[in-house]
């Protein structure tokens, strides 16, 4: 298989399994009558994910090679019997459970772990009290351990399975019987969570490490490195790194004449590696579990899996948090020699950004704060326990305080995919009030088109060490989108891109946005950054040729930026149920709304839909407005396509055209349709070639503009004014005629229009 149809099979089997347990236990709960699963049972959900989780890592340590009953085996005899008994006799079984259960002991047979963690026995009591059906138990191992990818499983899907449950959720259905139902959230949505493929960990890890890993690195160098994943999920990034640095361990090693005295080779090496340079934090308390157990199977560490990993993998929000520096700039000043206090002081002025948002409020909340510490921790106690029950912060240099030593000044890299979450535009998510606060306080990255990743990119460059590298997967918008400028300029402040930065393309499953590899090197020192360049991604689709017709248009002056706008109509909640599909208008539903399947080169249809204007409470932008735009221009392309206004309303889905003394809405319109001008358009911007295909008004703002007064441009305002008055689309004639000027008009040699002729018949909008 190949990665994510790996990864698409492992989720399905996840959910399935989930299906298959619920039924077993409902049916359990109905012959106890509704005990086991009464009002005290505690979260169901959560118990039956932890159950289907546990059963996973039980098939993957399996590979450890240790003596004892496995689950695989528990599978082959449930089989088995079910063959031997017919499936009427073997169905009212019951046994296999108890067996599973023991097992799941197994994995903590000295009763280690943490309170409320993913191997804590204690937790989920109705887990132990079941007494399942042997056929549901099959049907669920069935489901969850039959899949056998090329190559057998590896520790990374771990992380997939528990992907294919973070989009649903078990709800108990009370009536005369209750009944457990898989129901689907935004969980996972919301979370940004989505699988990485290895073919990606390992490009990341490879270019964000070697870096810092000359060829002649010593042992001590290699293990004197600190590594980071912010926000870690299930481990993938982690593991990979563990992989590569064992591997550079052992090359070192090699060269020293041998590994220690003791050490096994490969095996030696990872454990080392895990122990010593891995480290991670995830706010999610399951990821931080499924995180260690994978680093523990991949290490081979001897230590019990409940203990594996507690200082280094940790459980918190890499974004809540204040650093010693950021705390003394508020006027907070923390006692470090005592590190209880420190944390209970840094929870509290936490407290106060999440909930102060006049800056006197918070001047004089800091100050109280100070003084209410010098009396000791208790007088903070109650403050800073909620703030970590609901936010879960994590004080970086107080957590970790041997990597934020002045020695040595942060981490050697950081490294991951960080959720992607957007809190502005059409694919929006709630943000908490407080936590909007929190970030526009701590972040220069928060502004503009804020989102999640963008805070993520600005927190790791600013904990690395100087030198130290970078290394995330982000959206590709985010290398040259006006809406990111303000993460681009965060960033580059404190760290150098690498040239050629790796586009990896759309490989997320059910993510229409392409993705990057952000690679870069912390500065010595930060710089002020006047405005935000793009950042350098890799185009090995360029021939010789085509790079050339690209940097003469690109060096041409370009339209002025006042001829495009946005003037559509954002809906917003129920908006759209006061939108009515119409063909003309009716009692009270007098405005015209045009969307952008309406726009079609030189044909602009009648509007679907019809609205009330007085519905919008002011909202809905008054007549004169809308007929002060000249022409419109279809928002969901793969190039530009443009149509003359008649000056009735349009959604957003619409970007909006003037017009000005020098360059008419008849010229531009024509322009606009030119295939030269698309082809100029669809290779520059990798939002027309990747995903769901987009129109910018930076990209229209961009584009280059003809000698304006010369007479393919008076021949290209006559056409225009013809065929965009004529609203009947394009004949095959006339767009030879206006792409042929086009052309000239940009001085494109016959050589380059051949090849946008050739590109003309294979590309569609």
């Amino acid at each position: 298989m190949q990665d994510e149809q790996r990864a698409k099979a492992l989720r399905e089997g996840a959910l399935a399994a989930l299906r298959e347990l619920a039924l077993g236990f409902e049916e359990a709960n109905a012959r106890a009558d509704g005990a086991l699963l009464g009002e005290g049972a505690g979260d169901i959900h959560a118990g039956l994910v932890a159950a289907i989780l546990r059963t996973f890592a039980l098939r993957l340590a399996e590979g450890r090679g240790e003596a004892g009953d496995s689950i695989s085996a528990v599978l082959r005899d449930l089989a088995a019997d079910r063959a031997a008994l017919g499936r009427g006799a073997f169905e009212g079984r019951r046994g296999a459970w108890a067996r599973v259960l023991g097992l799941f002991r197994g994995l903590d047979p000295e009763g280690l772990a943490e309170p409320g963690s993913l191997l804590d026995g204690r937790a989920h009591p109705f887990l132990a009290a079941a007494d399942v059906a042997d056929g549901a138990v099959l049907r669920a191992l069935e489901r969850l351990l039959s899949i056998a990818p090329e190559g057998g499983l590896a520790v990374e899907d771990l992380g997939s399975v528990y992907e294919g449950l973070l989009g649903v959720r078990v709800e108990a259905v009370r009536g005369e019987r209750l009944a457990l139902a898989i129901e689907p959230v935004l969980a996972r949505r919301r979370l940004g969570a989505h699988y990485t493929a290895r073919s990606i960990t390992r490009v990341m890890v490879e270019r964000t490490l070697a870096p810092l890993l000359p060829e002649d690195a010593s042992p001590e160098a290699v293990l004197a490195l600190r590594v980071c994943d912010p926000a870690m999920g299930s481990g993938a990034f982690l593991v990979e790194a563990c992989r590569m640095l064992a591997e550079r361990l052992m090359r070192a090693w090699a060269r020293a004449g041998g590994a220690p005295e003791g050490a096994d080779g490969a095996a030696a090496a990872r454990r080392l590696v895990a122990r010593s340079c891995i480290h991670g934090v995830d706010r999610d308390r399951i990821a931080v579990d499924l995180a260690r157990i994978a680093l523990w199977l991949e290490a081979a560490a001897p230590e019990p899996l409940a203990t594996f990993g507690r200082a280094s993998l940790r459980h918190g929000d890499a974004l809540v948090g204040l650093p010693f520096a950021q705390m003394a700039s508020v006027g907070v000043t923390p006692r470090q020699t005592t590190p209880p206090e420190a944390s209970a002081l840094a929870d509290a002025a936490v407290g106060v950004l999440l909930r102060e948002k006049d800056k006197k409020a918070r001047a004089r909340a800091f100050g109280a704060l100070t003084n209410r510490a010098a009396e000791g921790i208790e007088p903070l106690a109650a403050e800073s326990a909620e703030v970590r029950r609901a936010f879960h912060p994590f004080h970086w240099d107080l957590e970790l305080p041997e990597i934020f030593a002045p020695e040595r000044g942060g981490f050697d890299a950081f490294l991951g995919n960080p959720p992607w979450v957007s809190y502005a535009g059409r694919a929006s998510q709630p943000l908490a009030k407080e936590l909007r606060a929190f970030y526009t306080q701590t972040s220069p990255a928060f502004a503009g088109y804020r989102n999640l990743q963008g805070i993520f990119v600005h927190r790791c460059a600013s904990l690395l060490r100087p030198g130290g590298r970078l290394g995330l997967v982000l959206p590709t918008s985010m290398s040259d989108l006006g809406g990111y400028a303000a993460t681009r300029r965060a960033h580059d402040a404190l760290c150098v891109c690498d040239d050629e930065l790796p586009d990896f393309g759309d490989v997320f499953d059910g993510v229409f946005q392409p993705s990057m590899g952000l690679l870069s090197t912390r500065r010595k020192e930060p710089v002020v950054m006047a405005q935000a360049g793009a950042w350098p991604l890799a185009r090995s689709d360029l021939d010789t040729q085509t790079r050339g017709i690209l940097e003469a248009l690109g060096a041409r002056p370009k339209l002025p930026p006042h001829l495009f706008g946005e003037r559509g109509f954002q809906s917003m909640g129920d908006d759209v149920q006061k939108l009515r599909a119409l063909p003309a208008p009716e009692g009270a539903f007098t405005a015209g709304v045009r969307v952008g399947g309406d726009i079609e080169p030189f044909l602009r249809k009648s509007p679907g839909l019809h609205c009330d204007p007085a519905a919008f409470g002011g909202r809905f932008r008054p007549e004169a407005e809308w007929k002060a735009v000249r022409f419109l221009i279809r928002q969901t392309a793969r190039y530009p396509m443009a149509a003359l206004s008649d000056g009735l309303a349009f959604r957003n889905s619409i970007l909006a055209g003037f017009e000005d003394e020098t360059w008419s809405a008849f010229f531009l319109v024509a322009y606009l349709n030119a295939s030269p001008v698309r082809w100029f358009h669809y290779v520059q911007h990798r939002d027309a070639r990747q995903g769901m295909p987009q129109m910018k008004i930076t990209h229209l703002r961009a584009l280059p503009a003809p000698e304006a007064g010369s007479s393919e441009v008076k021949a290209l305002e006559a056409l225009g004014r013809e065929i965009g008055l004529r609203n009947e689309g394009i004949r095959a004639e006339e767009q030879e005629e206006i792409d042929r000027l086009a052309g000239e008009a940009l001085g494109l040699a016959e050589g380059a229009r051949e090849r946008i002729r050739a590109w003309r018949g294979t590309v569609k909008g």
